[in-house]
C-alpha cells in the first residue's frame, strides 16, 4: 500500500503489500504440528533460497502471494522463498530491487532532511492468522528491512482498512482483492513478477505509467473501442485544451512529484532518486497534446514522456528498466514480462470489459 503518511506525527507515502490469502482457520490447528488425532505429516515447502524442506504449513501456502503493501513492498514469495518452520525466517528473495528503491530514496531524504518524516512507508497486510505475525518478523529483522506496520486479519478481507491506514498505493497478487480496492476508490494494481531477471539501477526508484485508465479515465479509451481510431483521433484534437479526468493512479505520481520536488529544493534536480516514465500507445502528433496538457493543467509532470503510436511497450521498459510498470491491458503487462519488467495491471476502464469477453 502506497501512502504519503498523513499522521498527526509522520507524514510520508504508505504502500501496502498482500501477504497470504489463505484463510487462518485452515492453519492455526496445523500452524505447530499436524493437526490432533490424525498422522497426516507435515506440509513442507522446498525453499528456492537455500534448497531445504521443513514443515511449514502455512507459509507454505504463501508461494507466489503478494504483499499489498506500502510502496514498494515485495510479493510475498520475494520475501522469500519458504523455509524451516513457523518460528523461522523465510529466505530471501531474487527481486528485491523495488523495495530497495524505495529505501534508497528514504536514505536520501533522511540525508537532506533529517527532521521530516515524509518518506516511503511499508505496510505489510495479510488476512493470515496473527501466528503467522512471528515469522513474518523474523524474517523481516533478519534481513533488515524497514516495515514496522502489520496488518493481520485472521480471514477477513483486508481491503476495510487500507482506508484507516492512509495507502497510497495497494498491490496483491490477488486480482480480486485489487479490483475491491480499486473500487473502494484506492489506487491499487495486481502485481506480476518479470519472466527473466534484468539489472535495476540501484540508485534511482523508476516508475513508469501508461496514460488512459491509469492515470486518466478511460474516457477517450472508450472512444477508441467503440467508434475507432479516426473517431477517437478527431475527438482528441477537438478537445486538445480539455484536460482529462483523472484515473486511478493519478494520486501515486502526484505523491512522487512531491518527494521529487524535496530534492529539486535541495538542487538535487540532476541527482534525483525517483524518475518518472509515461509510456502510452498514443500518437504524438495526433492525440499527444491533450496528455501534455492535462499533467500541466494538474501541476504534474513525469521525466519522460514516450508516445508510441500503437507500438509494443516491452523493447521500450527493457530501455528504461523500471522497478515497476503500470498499465490497463493485459496484453502490455504479458509483453513487458516477457523482457524482464515488473508490470502491475490495473482493473480500470473499458478495457476490462474486452478483457473479460476475449
Amino acid at each position: 500500500m502506497w501512502q504519503i503518511r498523513r499522521w498527526q506525527i509522520s507524514h510520508g507515502v504508505f504502500v501496502c503489500y498482500y501477504v497470504a490469502e489463505e484463510q487462518a482457520d485452515k492453519y492455526a490447528a496445523s500452524a505447530l504440528q499436524s493437526s490432533p488425532g490424525t498422522t497426516e505429516p507435515l506440509a513442507t515447502n522446498n525453499c528456492k533460497g537455500c534448497g531445504s524442506a521443513a514443515p511449514d504449513p502455512i507459509l507454505a501456502q504463501e508461494e507466489s502471494r503478494f504483499f499489498p503493501h506500502f510502496p514498494f513492498s515485495p510479493p510475498a514469495h520475494q520475501f522469500g522463498e519458504l523455509c524451516c518452520g513457523p518460528d523461522k525466517q523465510a529466505c530471501r528473495g531474487s527481486r528485491e530491487h523495488f523495495r530497495e528503491a524505495l529505501e534508497h530514496v528514504n536514505a536520501r531524504l533522511l540525508e537532506l532532511y533529517p527532521d521530516d518524516e515524509e518518506r516511503f512507508d511499508i505496510v505489510l497486510m495479510t488476512n493470515n492468522h496473527a501466528q503467522v505475525g512471528v515469522r513474518l518478523i523474523n524474517s523481516i529483522n533478519h534481513y533488515g528491512l524497514t516495515i514496522e506496520r502489520f496488518c493481520m486479519t485472521g480471514g477477513k478481507s483486508p481491503i476495510g482498512y487500507l482506508t484507516a491506514y492512509l495507502t497510497n498505493l495497494y498491490l496483491s497478487a490477488d486480482s480480486e482483492k485489487v479490483q475491491e480496492a480499486i473500487e473502494a476508490g484506492i489506487a491499487s494494481a495486481t502485481m506480476f513478477t518479470a519472466n527473466k531477471d534484468v539489472a535495476y539501477s540501484d540508485t534511482q526508484l523508476r516508475v513508469a505509467f501508461d496514460g488512459d485508465a491509469v492515470l486518466f479515465s478511460d474516457e477517450s479509451e472508450l472512444i477508441v473501442k467503440e467508434k475507432g481510431l479516426d473517431t477517437f483521433f478527431e475527438h482528441e484534437q477537438l478537445n486538445e485544451n480539455k484536460p482529462l479526468a483523472q484515473g486511478p493512479l493519478k494520486g501515486f505520481l502526484e505523491d512522487l512529484g512531491k518527494l521529487q520536488k524535496k530534492f529539486y529544493a535541495k538542487n538535487e534536480r540532476l541527482n534525483c532518486p525517483i524518475r518518472t516514465f509515461l509510456v502510452t500507445a498514443r500518437s504524438a502528433a495526433s492525440s499527444g497534446a491533450r496528455v501534455l496538457k492535462t499533467l500541466r493543467s494538474w501541476g504534474l509532470e513525469v521525466d519522460e514522456a514516450l508516445f508510441l503510436a500503437g507500438a509494443p511497450k516491452g523493447p521500450i521498459l527493457v530501455k528504461i528498466r523500471p522497478h515497476i510498470f503500470f498499465d490497463d491491458q493485459m496484453f502490455h503487462i504479458e509483453g513487458a514480462q516477457k523482457l524482464g519488467t515488473i508490470a502491475a495491471h490495473v482493473p480500470y476502464g473499458i478495457a476490462q470489459k474486452y478483457h473479460k469477453s476475449a
